[in-house]
Parts: structure tokens; C-alpha cells; sequence
């Protein structure tokens, strides 16, 4: 449980090397010179703590050694098991002033399950004198472990999860092995790793990994949650591209108590996220709304009619035609329909006499009214450049809906770039 690996301002909670010996060691597991430090897992929706985070400090003559390397000697010395038990012990003892609901995520070494001492059931055996139960716990495989040894990692999974335990993995996105790990043990929970959230919001090629991630996860069924905040454009990019969960300085550092996120920076999370569902919002709006109901007639309506509307009102731009099922047929753009209705009018050619001879033999566009504005307008500018200006009609399950001018169109579009 216990590697510290805190990364994040790293020169703000620098850790001076210390030179552990082995005897270092057996002092530190002896004496117990170890306490637990717990670092808040918030919503980035509500600002609420989901978890916290148990990692450990050296204290007395060794408070400034390093915890990375205390777990490399006791890995050498084949004492990670008593380190690590030592670790989760003084956690889960400290968890009896865990806040109701909150999980506590325990840090595990990877190679913890090849100590000849390694007990099967410790935990378990520990939850409910310490006021816990399986479901508070989630044990975090660090980044210590040894990620290509796939069989070692799997067996130790299925270890915790035949438990009942949950399994969360962090710093994916750091390099090939971390995804790949992600894809065999198929854990609970997914942590970003700090280095694609820092400075996240100047970098396009980091959103563009963050925002996979966080579609694979959706896709899996896996909870996502960002380590390293440091600052509010990283939190606001990260509630931009749909992370639920964050941990880092921003929210608080590492304490001996169950600290709570102060009430100003809880409520600017909530901001933040209201802010950004409504810029979701207006990306989701659909051109149906945009569309208008306009000028219909009847397919068995006269082709005379229509140019008799056309010409009493200079401002009317199309008209629908759709039959009493409300089925569309087609659409009678102005400038066309008027130019053609004209030149047969002088020319020897047979007339048609209703509006379903012409609509039956030309090619109709129609856009669903369920798109997205965006998509709308792509299918749009998709038509020949001939018609690009023209309205277009708009239906809903195959019947009309309404139509929506090229002008409509563009202030909709504007609305949504904001």
C-alpha cells in the first residue's frame, strides 16, 4: 500500500534522499516509523470526495528518506510483504475517521505475491476491527510493479478480486505497457497518468489520448480519474472531455486527517461543470429546433398555384410539399421554380398541372431532425455547390417536420461556437 508517488509539485513536497541500508529498513518495519497520509479522490461534478488515497511517510531520524527507495531495498532484501503489511495495517487503522460512503485506495506492489511470507486474507481478516468492509477498499496497482510480467500481475488481481475486492490501476497513458496492462487485468478503476494531465489544456495530442481514454473506459465500464491537478484550466479541460473523478494539489495535498475540499473550491468544480453541460447542451441541440414549419401544399395541388404564391409574396423562399400523411415529397425552391415555371410557359412543351409530377422526378434532400447542428450543416455543404444556398426540408421517422434556411442555419451554427 504504501509507495509514495506523489509526483505532482514535486519540488514543493521534495522528498531529500536519504541512503537506506538494510538495517534502515528493519528499524523503519521494527519501530514502526511509518504513518499514513490520505489525498482526496473528488467528482469533478459535484466537488464531493468519492475516496481518498493511503500513502505513506518515514518519520523520526528517516522522515526525509525516500519511500520509493525504502520499498526497493526491502524488495532486495525480500522483506516487501512485512513493509507493505505494515503499510496497510497503519492505513486501515487510521480509516476508522474515514468520512461514511468514501472508499480507501491502497497502494499494492506487484511482486508483493512472491514473498514466501506474503499472507492470502490479511486484509480481510483486519476490515472489521477497523470499521471496514470490502467495499471501502480498492487496491491500486502501483507503478513499481513489474507491468510485462502479465501472469504475475493477473495472478495477483484475481488474488484481491476473488475477495470481493476492487481493483483500480494507475498511470495509464505513460507509455504502451501501462494500456496494455489496462486492457488483460480489466480493473474497476483507471488513473491518467500525471504527465498527460499536466498542461493538458495546450497540449492537442494529450486531449486527444485523455479523450480516448475516456471513451474506452465509458465503453468498458471503468471509472477514470485524473492524478496531478494542479490548476483550474487543467481541471476545467478534464470536466471539458468528460473525466469524472480528479485528485491532486489543486484540491489538497496529502494529510494525516480525512481532509474535505474547501467550500469555495467545491463550489467553482460545480461551476465549472454546469458551465461546461451547458456548452455540451447547445452542441447536442438538434436542427429540428432550428427548422420552421413554412409554406405547404398538397401534392395534388396545381403547379399554377404554387407559382401563384410564389409571385403575391416576394419574400416567400420555398414551399413544402407533403400529403395528408404528412409525408414529404419534395421541396419548391423560388428562383428555380419560377425561372422553369416561366420558360415552359413560353416554350411548346406540354405543362405539367400538379405539384407531384414535378416533386416525383427530382432527387430530394432532407436532413434528419435529430441531427446535431453541426452534422446538419456538414450534410449541407455536402450538396451540390448548384443547391448549397438553397432551404432545406427537415423530417422526423420519414414525415415532415419543417424547413430551415441557409441564413437559419449559419446564426444556429454561431450560436453553438458561442
Amino acid at each position: 500500500m504504501g509507495v509514495c508517488k506523489n509526483k505532482h509539485n514535486r519540488m514543493e513536497d521534495i522528498r531529500y534522499m536519504y541512503d537506506l541500508c538494510e538495517e534502515d529498513v528493519l528499524e523503519i518495519i521494527n519501530k514502526r516509523k511509518i504513518k499514513p497520509v490520505f489525498q482526496p479522490i473528488v467528482s469533478l461534478q459535484t466537488g464531493d470526495v468519492f475516496a481518498y488515497e493511503a500513502l505513506s511517510r518515514t518519520t523520526g531520524e528517516f522522515e526525509s528518506a525516500s519511500v520509493e527507495m525504502l520499498f526497493d531495498v526491502a524488495g532486495r532484501m525480500g522483506s516487501i510483504w512485512k513493509l507493505e503489511k505494515l503499510c496497510r495495517c497503519m492505513a486501515m487503522e487510521k480509516a476508522v475517521g474515514k468520512p461514511k460512503d468514501t472508499k480507501l485506495f491502497l497502494n499494492v506492489d506487484g511482486n508483493v505475491i512472491l514473498d514466501k511470507e506474503f499472507e492470502s486474507g490479511f486484509t480481510q481478516n483486519n476490515l472489521e476491527k477497523n470499521g471496514l468492509t470490502r467495499k471501502d477498499i480498492v487496491f491500486e496497482i502501483t507503478e513499481r510493479s513489474d507491468v510485462d510480467d502479465k501472469e504475475r500481475l493477473c495472478r495477483l488481481v484475481k488474488h484481491y478480486e476473488n475477495q470481493g475486492f476492487a481493483i483500480a490501476i494507475d498511470d495509464i497513458g505513460s507509455k504502451y505497457s501501462g494500456l496494455n496492462r489496462m486492457n488483460y487485468l480489466k480493473p474497476q478503476y483507471v488513473k491518467i497518468d500525471y504527465e498527460l494531465v499536466h498542461k493538458l489544456h495546450k497540449s492537442k495530442s494529450q486531449k486527444s489520448i485523455v479523450r480516448l481514454m475516456v471513451h474506452h473506459c465509458r465503453e468498458m465500464g471503468y471509472t477514470l480519474i485524473a492524478e496531478g491537478i494542479e490548476d483550474r484550466e487543467e481541471l476545467a479541460c478534464l470536466v471539458r472531455l468528460g473525466v469524472p473523478y480528479g485528485q491532486g494539489y489543486f484540491f489538497a495535498r496529502p494529510a494525516e486527517d480525512f481532509v474535505d475540499i474547501g467550500g469555495n473550491t467545491k463550489k467553482m468544480i460545480k461551476n465549472i461543470y454546469e458551465s461546461e453541460e451547458k456548452e455540451k447542451q447547445k452542441g447536442r441541440r438538434k436542427i429540428g429546433s432550428v427548422s420552421k414549419l413554412g409554406m405547404v401544399l398538397y401534392p395534388e395541388c396545381t403547379v399554377k398555384r404554387a407559382y401563384k404564391l410564389f409571385m403575391m409574396d416576394k419574400k416567400l423562399k420555398e414551399i413544402a410539399v407533403v400529403d395528408r400523411k404528412s409525408h414529404l415529397h419534395g421541396i419548391l425552391i423560388r428562383e428555380k421554380f419560377v425561372r422553369d415555371y416561366e420558360m415552359r410557359e413560353h416554350s411548346d412543351e406540354e405543362h405539367t398541372d400538379t405539384l407531384i409530377d414535378i416533386t416525383a422526378a427530382t432527387p430530394m434532400f432532407c436532413v434528419s431532425a435529430k441531427e446535431s447542428i453541426k452534422k446538419a450543416a456538414r450534410q449541407v455543404m455536402g450538396r451540390p455547390e448548384t443547391e448549397c444556398y438553397d432551404a432545406f426540408p427537415v423530417v422526423d421517422d420519414g414525415r415532415y417536420y419543417g424547413v430551415v434556411s441557409v441564413r437559419d442555419l449559419i446564426r444556429a451554427l454561431a450560436e453553438e461556437n458561442g
